[in-house]
């Protein structure tokens, strides 16, 4: 039995979908933690050590996010070349932003808040809740 060039693209792009979705539920667990933790840690400092390690799991989960939007494309029809120019004209200055000082101070309290910088992503929240009525009603989104 062998398998067509066409069958072979379409599996491999729905591969894609689904390890796109299984990201995009990491990233809304991220931006989740993101939400709950920020404020937390602004208004008690004294919480960064004890949240120390899934402080740096989030941040490390933001700079693998930076890395695939910069080289991945996730859009179909665009190449990855355009996909990354439109990723650094609008919304990578506010993950650097977000990110960076986090990460080259290991992660100091002071630069907290420059995590609201993530609320650009708000949408992400609801994924998960969406991803789950989507495969018990059938649905494509």
């Amino acid at each position: 039995m062998t398998i067509s060039n066409d069958e072979r693209e379409s599996h491999e792009e729905e591969e894609s979908k689904v390890l796109e979705k299984v990201w995009l539920c990491i990233m809304s667990l991220s931006q989740w933690f993101t939400v709950i933790s920020t404020p937390a840690i602004m208004t008690f400092p004294d919480l960064n050590q004890p949240l120390f390690f899934y402080l740096w799991l989030n941040e490390l989960t933001w700079i693998i996010d930076i890395i695939r939007k910069l080289i991945c494309t996730t859009r179909p029809g665009m190449d990855a070349y355009a996909v990354a120019v439109r990723y650094i004209k609008t919304t990578l200055i506010f993950d650097v932003l977000a990110t960076l000082p986090q990460v080259a101070s290991f992660l100091n309290p002071r630069f907290i808040a420059l995590k609201n910088f993530r609320l650009y992503m708000i949408s992400l929240l609801h994924y998960p809740a969406r991803t789950l009525i989507a495969l018990f009603t059938n649905d494509k989104f």
